[in-house]
């Protein structure tokens, strides 16, 4: 009685597709939504025919299995980055697999639908056929295992044939083609392996003062680079990070910021974050969170001529008896003056804070370190701004101030020279060397 009710139990393709889901492939297949690649994850989207099992994916897995289209008709209707399991081009074929696959629903199906209601010897008897259906469904894994080699897939819109396939295994053939096929969807991923991965990892990046001679680009570098002179030299971060997101790079989102912090350190790009120009430090601890890179401006360098960089280093001298490291680079050489500029400021604050308000000369520290202290605040080299360092009043200072504190010159050989910071109006050629440069 109950197998003829069994034997006509309705099924759909729902049914099916579900059973084959969760009876029989997944069973096996051992798949993971998230699949590592690189330096990144993506997300795997899974379809059973037209069954949507995993959804929103960065690349869609269709095991095909009721259609009847064969691997070179599907080959050419889908996008190029699906992946297509033809378990199709057998399991049609294979009468007798699918005999036992569609008893297998129906028995399924029929036992959910009767047994919590069954007493008696009706339940023993629902109870027997779920057991020979637990045998029946390990008998079809089995059966399943040994004909999946025989599967082609479509890949990049190109069919591989089993034998284009490693793996003796059904997990390691799946993941094998999901390797082989991320090869050819991510062309250019592998660009980006040397950067970082982690927020740690990018801090560290940006934090790490070691000095390259080498201003070349990589070409992880010259991608992006190239990406945002086609937009004026102007773009956000967030329209960055989302275009080598996508194929062929697949760049996890750090790696691409980490790529712009060398592409700053190399003086080809700085950043500005709500029209404000913003140093490294602060560009990344903005642009790790998601919601501020829209905010975040990636501009041009203007470059600096070797002869005015070669002046600036003159008129420092010049102005602060300081000497600034022999280098063409305008970066090193702006770093190298704030620098020595904190030094100074290390030195002096504590003399302002000592005898401004209660000698007379204090007002002269006091004037000072707010200078140097305006200079460090400045993060543009190419910024205007010449006002900032003519602090009104500075240039009368009587040179007598000089002598009276020559006892706080720090012993360390830093000195001022007679028409130094106390004479200090950036007037002449070192007021417009340095507001050139340092600005």
């Amino acid at each position: 009685d109950i197998a003829k009710l069994i034997i006509n139990q309705e099924i759909i393709l729902d049914d099916r597709l579900t059973a084959f889901d969760e009876d029989l492939f997944r069973k096996v297949a051992n798949i993971n939504r998230k699949v590592s690649y690189g330096n990144n994850n993506f997300n795997l989207a899974l379809n059973i025919d037209d069954k949507e099992i995993f959804r929103n994916g960065d690349f869609n897995v269709i095991i095909s299995v009721y259609d009847q289209n064969t691997p070179a008709e599907k080959a050419l209707n889908v996008a190029k980055s699906d992946i297509v399991c033809c378990v199709n081009d057998w399991f049609m074929k294979d009468d007798s697999l699918r005999r036992e696959f569609e008893q297998f629903v129906k028995t399924k199906k029929f036992f959910k639908l009767h047994y919590d209601s069954a007493t008696g010897t009706r339940k023993i008897a629902l109870e027997k056929f779920g057991d020979q259906n637990t045998k029946r469904i390990q008998d079809i894994i089995r059966r399943f295992e040994a004909k999946f080699k025989d599967t082609p897939f479509v890949s990049a819109n190109q069919v591989l044939s089993p034998a284009e396939i490693s793996g003796t295994t059904l997990t390691n053939r799946f993941n094998n083609v999901i390797e082989k096929h991320l090869d050819e969807i991510y062309k250019k991923n592998h660009l980006a392996s040397g950067y970082a991965n982690s927020n740690e990892a990018l801090r560290n990046s940006t934090s790490d003062a070691q000095t390259s001679f080498d201003n070349s680009l990589t070409a992880a570098e010259m991608q992006v680079d190239s990406y945002i002179e086609t937009f004026g030299n102007s773009i956000t971060v967030d329209d960055v990070v989302k275009h080598f997101l996508k194929p062929p790079f697949g760049w996890k989102d750090i790696s691409t910021l980490d790529i712009l912090v060398h592409l700053a350190k190399k003086n080809k790009r700085k950043f500005e974050w709500r029209n404000d120009s913003i140093d490294l430090k602060t560009f990344v601890d903005k642009a790790i969170r998601t919601n501020e890179r829209s905010a975040i401006v990636i501009k041009s360098i203007e470059t600096i001529g070797s002869e005015l960089i070669k002046e600036t280093r003159r008129a420092f001298r010049e102005i602060f008896n300081l000497d600034l490291i022999e280098d063409t680079d305008q970066t090193v050489l702006f770093n190298e003056m704030k620098k020595k500029l904190t030094t100074l400021l290390e030195y002096y604050q504590p003399l302002s804070d000592d005898y401004y308000g209660k000698e007379p000369f204090g007002k002269q520290f006091n004037d000072f370190v707010k200078i140097i202290n305006k200079m460090l605040e400045i993060r543009d080299q190419k910024n205007t701004g010449r006002e900032k360092y003519q602090k009104p009043g500075l240039k009368n200072i009587g040179e007598g101030r000089i002598d009276e504190l020559a006892p706080f010159v720090p012993e360390d050989g830093v000195k001022c020279p007679r028409r130094g910071w106390f004479m200090f109006s950036f007037s002449g050629a070192g007021h417009g060397v340095i507001n050139s440069v340092f600005r």
